[in-house]
């Protein structure tokens, strides 16, 4: 509006829901803000919008979380314009907290979804029409099943069936969730008063079904194998929004529109119910564990009610706005309203705990003594049964996501690369946007969400003051004649000068610590550099550097040059390097292994096979194995490879590390990854000794960085030492901290693409079953079998080993294969793409040739 005149002026908003707004104080611009991160700039004058960036953050509407913690879901409502116009689908991400599995997204217009008790699947509804129900693998978004007659479905206790119901048709479907198999149909009679069947409920024994509304509104118990009655429950006229069995299948609790009754099962006959006609909807009910006590959440702007399930007598009356969580113990009770938590004592009635929020508060759950809450502008938080935040969590628009807690420690799929996400220090210069990754070297903590909920026991690290962080210096690259360049650093914000990184293409070539002013001779590093031919269509030969400040814990963003292609460097033959490491027999007594060695002569063998049908006379693969004729796997003899390898290999070539056997994570006080060699004890690796019979992550990551070759490929199939498995495994189930951010210091440091795996002990690492590691047996596999799912099959049927599809299939194959053999402490196996390029091929499977390795 003009203020002076009280005239309308000209302003188009567009599309999406704005939440802030505020005019330019030097400028006739206007700036508004939308959900998920969106801000636009507008001409006063026009009204129309300028300039554009756009959020990150996925704007999440409900969250799920298993019954053990495995699987947290972020869901996001379907966009919708107009009448029931389906503008974009709504999103699920599903995340593991404890790095059991690999993050998945996937795009679904769902109005209804349940996870199973093992988190193996996904049951929806979708509004999209695409179908009326599905189940998906959600690490992965396949669809196991889907169909166009069913709408309501539920999960057997045990996960094993899903009934699905066509309330319409009176059509009662089971499903075989292992066998991926429709077992029975049965069709009812339908009350033509009311309209159509409700449910389905499975009963605690998996054998049992409920179903509501049959003739006369009756609701039956059913054997779904036989279709026979079982008993009739008696009448419910109510539409039916959710049922539940009590764990000892003696009590049914049905909540309608606006009512909730409970069942004497063995008896048929209702024990108590309330109902209200104040209230449009009811909007769900939580069980205390025993099915003692019940908590309803009594529709918008109405109190959540706690019941005694026995007696219908009301325990609590407490302030909510239609959300509301029970404990297990039911002796906790959390809701919400606008920008408020509330923790109460139900056995007192008291408020015990007020949690503020910024945001609208959107769901809430009780899990593992913690409190956890969705608001509209943090996202998750989980709380602390003290009331402290202890971590939130946030779904991404590109299907990943982020936690974080108050120190400043973060986790997220891509810690090198969490696009969006800035923290912002503030100095006497003004506001410093500072990326998440610019802290990865102190603040990245892998598992943190699993840590903030308490089932992964590894205990946090300590960082440094985030609020006292100094910044990085400024730094310049000026050109000094024909590829020479100049770098200088100049110190700001008392942060002093610390390490300064030089990398080209994505490979660590030189560094200096404390250094303001150095050159560099790019003619030195020139078989780092690409020929024309070997750059894909819009990469570059790049002079990266990058500077941290003294104490190091605040690394600047990369200052990147463009180097072009030298008019005289000419394209190699492409050539492949590979080392096969297999380390089974050790010094000492104890903690041999047997499938290192057949572990390295198995992938040595598919290499050959694979490479030299794509490049013919230019494959050199070796393997050093204990147990055989080959060249013993120690610490010279593999150091000495790395070094040989890097005085012939050019910018063209590919190489291949991979390696079996035992790992540590921590040698006394020091921590990373270390590969045992040949000469070491398992339970006797001191930090003297290791000196001499280990590898460590940075001697590797120096290692690789030294290869010239642009494509490497680094693959570690890891038997953890017993004498350390307690400091390697956090809840028995994921990988350390200490690996993971060895393995992404690796990764970043030479732009490798590197898979690692890891077990909990021998007999979690090998299995007569298939002779190999769970790993190496992931990667054969795809190759033995010549399958599509893990080779880049072309149109005319060739089969690739592309690298991220071989690489990925293996990581994700990990986690069904442990089960088929029977293996509970294998770890999945973590999956680091390549910060630089896209995939490649490392060779072509033959068809024909099926079997040859003879898995």
């Amino acid at each position: 509006w003009d203020a002076e005149t009280g005239k309308k002026l000209p302003f188009d908003p567009g599309t999406g829901v704005y939440t802030a707004g505020d005019f330019s104080p030097t400028r006739p611009v206007f700036w508004l803000g939308y959900k998920g991160g969106d801000v636009r700039q507008f001409d006063l004058k026009t009204g129309k919008s300028t300039r554009e960036t756009y959020g990150a953050v996925s704007d999440v509407s409900q969250i799920d979380i298993s019954p053990d913690g495995s699987a947290l879901l972020f869901r996001s409502e379907p966009e919708i314009a107009g009448f029931a116009t389906l503008v974009t689908p709504g999103q699920v991400v599903a995340v593991d907290p404890t790095g059991t599995h690999g993050t998945s997204a996937f795009p679904f217009s769902i109005d209804n979804a349940e996870l199973s008790p093992d988190s193996s699947s996904l049951a929806m509804n979708d509004t999209g029409l695409k179908f009326k129900f599905a189940a998906v693998d959600p690490w992965t978004g396949k669809i196991k099943v889907a169909t166009e007659e069913a709408r309501t479905f539920a999960y057997s206790a045990d996960g094993t069936r899903i009934a699905a119901l066509d309330g319409d048709k009176g059509r009662v479907d089971v499903w075989d969730v292992r066998e991926r198999k429709w077992l029975k149909a049965w069709t009812w009679t339908l009350d033509k008063n009311y309209g159509g069947l409700e449910g389905p409920t499975f009963h605690p024994n998996g054998d049992w079904l409920a179903t509501f509304h049959h003739t006369d509104n009756d609701v039956l118990l059913w054997d779904w194998s036989t279709g026979k009655q079982i008993l009739n429950l008696g009448k419910v006229e109510d539409s039916v929004r959710k049922a539940v069995f009590s764990k000892d299948g003696t009590r049914l609790f049905v909540m309608g529109l606006a009512s909730l009754r409970v069942i004497d099962v063995p008896n048929a006959k209702t024990l108590w119910q309330v109902s209200t006609p104040k209230v449009h909807t009811f909007n769900g009910f939580t069980l205390s564990q025993d099915a003692k006590r019940i908590a309803l959440n009594t529709g918008l702007d109405e109190p959540a009610i706690v019941f005694d399930a026995e007696t219908g007598k009301e325990l609590l009356r407490a302030e909510s706005e239609a959300m509301c969580a029970m404990s297990p113990d039911g002796k906790s009770l959390l809701t919400a309203k606008g920008l408020h938590a509330w923790v109460w004592d139900i056995d007192t009635g008291k408020r015990i705990t007020t949690l503020e929020h910024s945001g609208a508060i959107r769901d809430v759950e009780i899990f593992n003594g913690r409190f956890l809450t969705l608001d509209n502008v943090r996202g998750l938080n989980v709380w602390s049964s003290e009331g402290k935040r202890v971590a939130t969590a946030v779904a991404m628009r590109d299907g990943t996501w982020l936690a974080y807690d108050e120190k400043g420690r973060y986790d997220s799929p891509t810690p090198s690369d969490v696009r969006g996400a800035y923290y912002t220090l503030e100095w006497e210069g003004g506001l410093e946007p500072i990326a998440m990754s610019q802290l990865k070297g102190q603040f990245y903590e892998p598992h943190l969400l699993g840590k903030a909920l308490g089932i992964d026991k590894e205990p946090l690290r300590d960082v440094p003051d985030i609020s006292g962080l100094r910044l990085y210096p400024d730094l310049t690259i000026k050109p000094e004649g024909e590829m020479a360049y100049s770098i200088s650093a100049k110190e700001r914000d008392e942060g002093g000068i610390g390490g300064v990184r030089v990398s080209i293409n994505g490979k660590e070539v030189l560094k200096k610590s404390g250094s303001g002013f150095f050159k560099v001779d790019v003619k030195e590093f020139a078989s780092y550099l690409l020929p024309e031919a070997r750059l894909q269509q819009g990469e570059k030969n790049v002079l990266s550097v990058t500077v941290a400040n003294e104490e190091g814990d605040l690394v600047g963003p990369p200052e990147t040059v463009d180097l072009g292609v030298p008019a005289n460097l000419q394209a190699p033959e492409v050539r492949l390097y590979a080392l096969c490491i297999g380390v089974g027999d050790y010094a000492g007594t104890a903690g041999d292994l047997q499938a290192p060695p057949s572990d390295a002569r198995a992938i040595a063998a598919a290499l050959k096979e694979t490479g030299e049908r794509l490049l013919p006379g230019r494959v050199q693969v070796d393997v050093m194995a204990t147990g055989g004729t080959e060249t013993r796997p120690t610490r010279p003899n593999v150091l000495a490879w790395l070094t040989e390898v890097s005085k012939k290999a050019t910018s063209s070539d590919i190489v291949f590390v991979f390696a079996a056997g035992h790992g540590l994570s921590r040698i006394g006080e020091a921590s990373g990854y270390y590969l045992l060699t040949s000469e070491a004890d398992p339970g006797e690796v001191t930090p003297v000794a290791a000196k001499t019979v280990t590898i460590s992550g940075e001697e590797l990551r120096t290692a690789l960085a030294a290869i010239p070759a642009g494509k490497q490929v680094v693959v570690l199939d890891t038997c953890h030492s017993g004498a350390a498995t307690s400091s390697l495994l956090g809840a028995g189930r994921s990988v350390s901290g200490e690996y993971q951010r060895a393995w992404e210091a690796i990764k970043d440091a030479t732009g490798v693409w590197l898979l690692a795996g890891a077990a909990s002990d021998q007999l979690s690492y090998e299995s007569s079953n298939v002779e190999h590691g769970m790993l190496t047996y992931a990667l054969l596999e795809a190759i033995d079998r010549a399958s599509a799912d893990g080779l880049r099959q072309t149109p005319s049927g060739e089969l690739f080993l592309d690298v991220e599809r071989w690489l990925g299939y293996a990581s994700t194959r990990v986690e069904s294969l442990k089960s088929e053999v029977g293996l509970g402490g294998v770890q999945r196996p973590e999956f680091k793409r390549s910060t630089r390029g896209e995939s490649f091929d490392l060779g072509v499977m033959d068809a024909k040739r099926k079997g040859f390795l003879e898995l």
